[in-house]
Parts: structure tokens; C-alpha cells; sequence
């Protein structure tokens, strides 16, 4: 066989080979062409889940495939983030993570079954929020300042409930920040806080705003501030706590889409772009501010890789000096 003939095959095999396997390019090309999973570490009805079902939606109608939510809840994310891992790494496979399964959860836990950052890539930002700081109407204090000084004048007669390792890191953050202290009141879960704050049997809680919005609303709390850098939306009467006197402190919570390390990082891109256009819609930005007080959260997979990285380490020192015990 000469030389001609022989490069002719070789290139033939090559471009076969392409054609059987899929290069990169052509995966990209052609995807998607099945349904697309996104896999919610939460239950049904929480905030996490309605947000990845909003964006399912939307992604299908741009995709023209179906968009598929598992919810797989358990032991504060770790359920459904690690489950995502026993699949292939397709791009047909997503995990809703998020500051509680991708940064808390390195510092909450003497050890994962997965590795937040080498485990995963990232896809997107979804969105990012907050919660607020709320006492009794019959409270004294008003502001953050004037809670401040009256916790000065009384170190340790007042109390907070926290359910969630979440909203005591959120509170014990503000105590490192203003120099108090509060006395911690533990709860088994948030419904019963809130029904506390509102009877003055707890001077204070922090919660996610979607939970206390209707109190504030109604009276039966008032809202100090909120825990975001800046104020948030549909509740831009309330200030936040950096505006009132300490500017670094900052409580947020978000989330992102991500898949498992070796994605075609041409899917990944694609994905990105297709996710993104969706959250720069006014419907999402509208759906986001209606339903939980957050707004879009648009970033590139890199944005978000370096975000997650200063998240993991915002939570480390926060959950150090709460003095939380890892389990």
C-alpha cells in the first residue's frame, strides 16, 4: 500500500472514529437529544426545589427537551449532591447545589462522601439572597445599632432560636462583628422559632426572607435588617445590616447548577450560555423577587468557581468562631 493510499485511510478512520464516538464538537452539536435531569438535594415545596423547577421549565422550552426534577432530600444536601456522582458525567445529569451542600457542608462535617470542588464542575449561578434579622414588635430595639448598645448594657440576657446551622452561623457572625452577646436557644425547626420571636418568648431569629416576609408584613415581627450586601429585592424598605454600622458583615445565601468533573466543558459552555440567557429574562428576575426576595445570580463557570472557593472560606472561619462542632 503507498503512502497516498495509506494517509487517505488513516484520516478516513479518524473522521469514522469521530463519527462513532462523538468529538467534542459534535457532542455539542447535537446535544441535547434526551431529556436532561436536574437532581435537587431538597424536598418537594422548598425554596431550592421551586427555584430549580422555574429554571427546568424555562430550559425546556429553550432546549425543546424535557427537563426532569429528582428530588433525592437527606442530611442537609449530602444525599442528592453525592447521589450525583454514581451518574455519568453526560451532560445530561445536574445537581442544584448550592452555600449549604457546596461551602457549609466542608466545615459542618468531619468528612463528605464528595469533594465540592474537585468532584464537580460548575455550570451557573442560579441565584443569590438572604435572610433578615427579626424581633417581637414589643422588643426595645429597633435597629441594629440600638441592639448593639442594649446588648452592651445586658451581655447575655437576650436570647436568639436557631434551627439550622445555617441561621446561628448568621447570628453568631453578627455577635463576632459588633462585639456582643446573645444566648442561644436551639430549635427543631423553624416554624416554631418564628412562632417564639412573634411571642416574645425569643428576643431575636434570623431566617430566610421567603419565611418571614409575611410576618414582617403583617406586624407580628419587625425586621432589623437584612443579611445581604445590598438591600434586597421586594423588601427594599428594610436596610441591611452593613448599612447600619458594620460594614463587613454579609450573610448570603445562593445557588448554582453543577455537574460532575469530566463534563465536556463544550456542554458545560453551551449550558452556561443557554442558563444565563435565561436568568437575564425579566421573568426570572420577577419570579426570583416574588418567590423567595433573591434576584439572578449570572455568573460564568469560572465566576462561579471562584465565588465557591471564597464561600467555602467565608464558612470555615464563620463556623469556627460559632465554635460549631463538625459531625
Amino acid at each position: 500500500m503507498n503512502r497516498p493510499i495509506r494517509t487517505a485511510l488513516a484520516t478516513g478512520l479518524t473522521l469514522l472514529a469521530g463519527v462513532l464516538l462523538g468529538s467534542p464538537e459534535a457532542l455539542a452539536q447535537s446535544f441535547p437529544n434526551r431529556p436532561i435531569r436536574f437532581i435537587v438535594p431538597y424536598g418537594p415545596g422548598t425554596s431550592t426545589d421551586l427555584q430549580a423547577r422555574f429554571l427546568a421549565q424555562k430550559l425546556s422550552e429553550v432546549v425543546k427537551q424535557s427537563v426532569v426534577i429528582e428530588n433525592k432530600p437527606g442530611v442537609n444536601g449530602v444525599v442528592g449532591t453525592h447521589f450525583t456522582l454514581s451518574q455519568p458525567a453526560d451532560g445530561y445529569t445536574y445537581v442544584i447545589g448550592g452555600n449549604t451542600s457546596h461551602a457549609a457542608n466542608v466545615s459542618l462535617f468531619k468528612s463528605l462522601p464528595y469533594d465540592p470542588v474537585k468532584d464537580f464542575v460548575p455550570v451557573s449561578g442560579i441565584s443569590i439572597g438572604g435572610g433578615a434579622l427579626v424581633v417581637s414588635p414589643g422588643f426595645p430595639a429597633k435597629t441594629i445599632p440600638e441592639l448593639i448598645a442594649l446588648a452592651r448594657q445586658h451581655p447575655g440576657k437576650y436570647s436568639y432560636g436557631s434551627a439550622t446551622a445555617f441561621t446561628r452561623v448568621a447570628i453568631e457572625s453578627l455577635m463576632y462583628e459588633s462585639g456582643i452577646n446573645l444566648l442561644l436557644v436551639p430549635y427543631k425547626g423553624s416554624a416554631s422559632l418564628v412562632t417564639e420571636v412573634i411571642s416574645g418568648t425569643i428576643d431575636l431569629a434570623f431566617e430566610p426572607l421567603v419565611t418571614l416576609v409575611p410576618h414582617i408584613r403583617s406586624g407580628k415581627v419587625h425586621a432589623l435588617a437584612v443579611s445581604t450586601p445590598k438591600r434586597a429585592p421586594g423588601v427594599e424598605d428594610i436596610p441591611t445590616v452593613a448599612e447600619q454600622g458594620l460594614p463587613n458583615y454579609q450573610f448570603r445565601a445562593w445557588l448554582s447548577v453543577f455537574a460532575r468533573t469530566g463534563t465536556p466543558a463544550e456542554i458545560v459552555g453551551q449550558m452556561n450560555q443557554t442558563l444565563v440567557a435565561i436568568l437575564r429574562t425579566p421573568q426570572a428576575a420577577d419570579f426570583f423577587k416574588q418567590n423567595a426576595y433573591w434576584e439572578p445570580m449570572i455568573l460564568t463557570p469560572e465566576q462561579v468557581s471562584g465565588f465557591l472557593q471564597s464561600e467555602i472560606e467565608l464558612w470555615r472561619t464563620a463556623v469556627k468562631r460559632a465554635a460549631i462542632e463538625p459531625q
